[in-house]
C-alpha cells in the first residue's frame, strides 16, 4: 500500500439520496441540528442530526437551482431564489413539526440571479450575477447595496463575524473574472482586490485565526484546477485539485476540498493529506462542516460532501 493509499476512506457515516438531480447547495442550520440540501431543479430537503433522518422536502415551482444555503444566528434559513433572497422562519417547534415553517421574501435588490448568500451574527449578505453585493437587516428587510463589477459566485467571512455582532472582520467575494475582493465588514467598503484564478472563483473559506494567528483564505476554481491559499494578496501555497468546493473546519484544523470525485482533507498547518474520502460517483459540488458553538471551540462534528451524483455523504473525521 502506497503512502497516499494509507489515507483512503470509504466509511461515510450516512449517504443521503432522493434528490435525483445534481446537488448545488448544502448548509448546516439551527446550530447544526439540521442539514439542508438543494439541487439544480430547486428541490430542497432537510435532514435532522445526529441520525440524518429526512425531516421534510419542498419542491420549487418553476424549477430554479438553489446555489447557496445559509443558517442565521436566530435559527432562520436564507437562500437565493431568482433575483430574491428568501427567508425561512422556523419557529420553536420546528424540529418536531415542520408545518410551522414560514417562508418570506427578504427582498429583491438584485437585477440578476442571486448566487451566494451568507449569514453573519448581525446581517445577511448576498451576491449576484449582476455584481451587486447586498447587506440585509434580517429584522426590517432594509438593505445597503454596492456593486463590485464582475458577477459574484462565492462569499466568505472571518470566523469572528459568525459569532459576535460587534466583531467586524473581513468579507471575501469570489468573482466570475477570477478575482477576489476583500471588504471591511464594519465599513462595508472594499479594501483590496487581486487576481486569484484564471476565472470562476466558485468557493472561498477563511481559516479561523485562533488556529495559527494569521488570516488565510482558501480559494478554488475549476478553470485552472487548483486550490490556492492566500495571506492578503500573497500566495502561500497551491494544491492541484480539479473541483468546485473548498472549506476550512470551524476551528481551522482541517482544510477540505474536492478532487474530482473524491474529498481530500488536509492538515491546516502543513497541508499534508489526512484523509482521502471516496464513494461519490461524480464531481464534488459542495462541502460543509457542521458549526461550532464558539470560535474558540475544538471542532468535533460532521463534514457533509455533496456531488453531482445527487447524493450527500456525511463523514466523521
Amino acid at each position: 500500500m502506497t503512502p497516499a493509499e494509507d489515507h483512503v476512506r470509504d466509511d461515510a457515516v450516512h449517504v443521503l439520496g432522493g434528490h435525483g438531480e445534481p446537488i448545488t447547495a448544502v448548509g448546516f442550520v439551527l446550530g447544526g441540528k439540521l442539514l439542508v440540501t438543494g439541487d439544480a431543479e430547486g428541490n430542497v430537503a432537510a435532514w435532522r442530526t445526529p441520525g440524518f433522518e429526512r425531516h421534510f422536502e419542498l419542491a420549487q415551482t418553476p424549477p430554479a437551482p438553489v446555489h447557496c444555503i445559509a443558517g442565521g444566528s436566530r435559527g432562520d434559513v436564507y437562500f437565493g431564489r431568482g433575483v430574491a433572497v428568501k427567508q425561512w422562519q422556523t419557529g420553536a417547534g420546528f424540529l418536531t413539526d415542520f408545518s410551522q415553517l414560514q417562508s418570506f421574501t427578504l427582498g429583491e435588490a438584485h437585477t440578476r440571479e442571486v448566487v451566494p448568500v451568507l449569514s453573519t451574527a448581525r446581517e445577511v449578505i448576498s451576491g449576484g450575477y449582476d455584481g451587486a453585493l447586498c447587506f440585509w437587516d434580517p429584522d426590517s428587510g432594509d438593505v445597503r447595496t454596492g456593486n463590485l463589477g464582475s458577477p459574484i459566485l462565492s462569499l466568505a467571512c472571518t470566523a469572528g463575524a459568525l459569532h459576535d455582532r460587534e466583531s467586524g472582520g473581513l468579507l471575501a467575494a469570489g468573482h466570475e473574472d477570477g478575482t477576489v475582493s476583500i471588504l471591511d465588514l464594519d465599513a462595508c467598503e472594499p479594501i483590496g482586490r487581486y487576481e486569484a484564478h484564471a476565472r470562476d472563483v466558485y468557493a472561498l473559506s477563511f481559516q479561523n485565526v485562533v488556529f495559527n494567528r494569521q488570516i488565510l483564505l482558501a480559494t478554488v476554481s475549476p478553470a485552472d484546477a487548483v486550490v490556492r491559499l492566500w495571506k492578503s494578496s500573497e500566495l502561500v501555497t497551491e494544491i492541484a485539485a480539479p473541483g468546485f468546493a473548498v472549506a476550512f473546519s470551524p476551528d481551522g484544523r482541517f482544510l477540505a476540498h474536492g478532487d474530482g470525485k473524491e474529498v481530500v482533507v488536509r492538515d491546516g498547518r502543513d497541508w499534508q493529506v489526512v484523509h482521502r474520502l471516496r464513494g461519490h460517483q461524480h464531481l464534488i459540488s459542495w462541502l460543509a462542516f457542521s458549526p461550532s458553538a464558539r470560535m474558540e471551540d475544538l471542532w468535533d462534528g460532521w463534514l457533509a460532501s455533496a456531488s453531482h451524483d445527487g447524493t450527500v455523504r456525511i463523514w466523521s473525521l
